[in-house]
């Protein structure tokens, strides 16, 4: 983390002083800004769906299905990280990108369903006397049913630090609540999905710290932990990948707890995910999921006299 310089008032003492401020914010910009197309694209309050081709690695076997990412921007309440049904606030709102992800398999009999909701702030908010930065998700849920039975975790931003629940039909894993004070705002692994959009900034690469998801507890039952991270970020005109997107392609490496991920995301516009991949880390990587985007749309929930709603759903590979 870059540290505040002290400026001496000299002759250049205009240009100092714009120097000493943006070292100074440094740290806020990259968690906090996004660039100009953001609010063309987000302010009509429309979502997006992503559908994507889906492939994870469960009991050794590879086992397809589908899998979705859907973002809003969607302003919560500070206090709480929900949606408020009444007006919030100047004080209290915080606009957030809502991502809702789903994934879903079959694995012999067994039918798995994994949903996560991510409320990732767009803005440095405030609750009561502290200042937070748009590192660490407001708050973030998982959800994971099968016919063995169902996992719920849940985390929330709160003043006296990460709070978290996890709740599971496997004794080994809970009912476990905790609270993370860590030292230095973290991020969290299920946040990589809006962080790798560079929706608030781009994401330099570097050395970070985050809290891994409870999707592996799952599937792997190991509980969510702090750890370190390393991202590489790469841009490119050309690409091997199999859709090139129009103006290159940005690849994000993230490496952490074992896992090692590998996005690419279109260069321009929007940034949409392209395709993902997770593997182990290692000399013989395992695959442990991977995605192909397969269709985009972007749709009003609120509509629901829009005709075209059953079309776009087949677009989507929705009514299959």
């Amino acid at each position: 983390m870059i540290k505040p310089k002290r400026a001496r008032i000299c002759g250049y003492q205009s240009y100092i002083i714009i120097l000493v401020v943006l070292t100074f914010f440094l740290p806020d910009l990259v968690y906090a800004q996004y660039g100009p197309r953001f609010w063309p694209y987000w302010k009509d309050g429309r979502a997006e769906i992503n559908t994507y081709r889906y492939k994870i690695n469960y009991a050794g076997k590879i086992h397809g299905g589908r899998a979705l990412l859907v973002y809003r921007v969607e302003p919560v309440a500070a206090r709480s990280g929900l949606r408020s049904v009444s007006p919030l606030s100047a004080e209290d709102r915080v606009d957030t990108i809502k991502l809702v992800g789903l994934r879903e398999f079959r694995a012999g009999l067994n039918s798995f369903r994994v949903l996560t909701s991510v409320s990732s702030p767009l803005q440095i908010w405030h609750l009561g006397d502290k200042t937070f930065r748009a590192v660490t998700p407001i708050r973030s849920r998982l959800a994971v049913t099968d016919f063995s039975g169902v996992l719920y975790y849940q985390l929330h931003r709160q003043e006296g630090g990460i709070r978290t629940e996890l709740h599971s039909n496997v004794e080994a894993e809970g009912d476990r609540v905790r609270v993370y004070r860590p030292a230095a705002p973290i991020l969290t692994e299920d946040d990589f999905f809006v962080r790798v959009r560079e929706l608030k900034a781009s994401w330099p690469s570097g050395a970070y710290r985050a809290l891994t998801s409870p999707f592996f507890t799952r599937f792997k039952h190991v509980l969510p932990e702090i750890v370190d991270v390393e991202v590489e970020r790469n841009v490119s005109i050309k690409s091997s990948a199999k859709r090139i997107a129009e103006g290159g392609l940005i690849t994000y490496l993230i490496e952490l707890a074992g896992r090692r991920y590998s996005f690419n995301v279109e260069a321009k516009g929007v940034k949409k995910i392209l395709n993902w991949r997770i593997e182990t880390s290692g000399k013989k990587p395992e695959l442990l999921e991977e995605a192909e985007l397969i269709a985009s749309e972007r749709v009003n929930f609120a509509d629901s006299e829009n005709k075209d709603l059953e079309k776009i759903a087949e677009k989507l590979g929705l009514g299959k």
